[in-house]
C-alpha cells in the first residue's frame, strides 16, 4: 500500500481590498458630491416661534405660583402667630392646644 500525501501542491494567493467594487464607485461619488453641496449651501432657519405658547390657564396658574412665592403663604403667618400667641401664655391657645392634644389621647 502506497502512502498519499494530503499536502496541497501548489500555491494559493489570497488579495484582500478595502476598496469598494467598481460598480458601486459611480454612486459613492454621487452621493458624496450631493453631501458637500448641501454641506456648503448656506441654511436660514424659521424665523417666527418653534413652541406653541402658554395657554390663558397655565399663565394664570404660573402668576399664582409667583404671588404665592413672593408673598408667602397664609398658614404659615397664622402658624407663627398661634405659636407666638402660645408661647407668651395666652389662655385661649394654650386651652386650645390642651383640649386638642387631650382628644387624641382619649380617642
Amino acid at each position: 500500500m502506497g502512502s498519499s500525501s494530503s499536502r496541497p501542491s501548489g500555491t494559493a494567493t489570497s488579495v484582500v481590498s478595502r476598496d469598494p467594487p467598481p460598480w458601486q464607485q459611480p454612486f459613492i461619488e454621487y452621493g458624496m458630491g450631493e453631501a458637500k453641496d448641501l454641506y456648503g449651501t448656506p441654511r436660514t432657519f424659521y424665523p417666527g416661534s418653534t413652541v406653541v405658547p402658554w395657554s390663558d390657564q397655565t399663565q394664570a396658574g404660573l402668576g399664582a405660583m409667583q404671588t404665592r412665592a413672593e408673598t408667602g403663604s397664609p398658614l404659615v403667618t397664622a402658624a407663627q402667630g398661634l405659636t407666638a400667641s402660645t408661647m407668651a401664655g395666652d389662655s385661649k391657645t394654650c386651652g386650645m392646644l390642651a383640649s386638642f392634644s387631650n382628644s387624641l389621647i382619649v380617642n
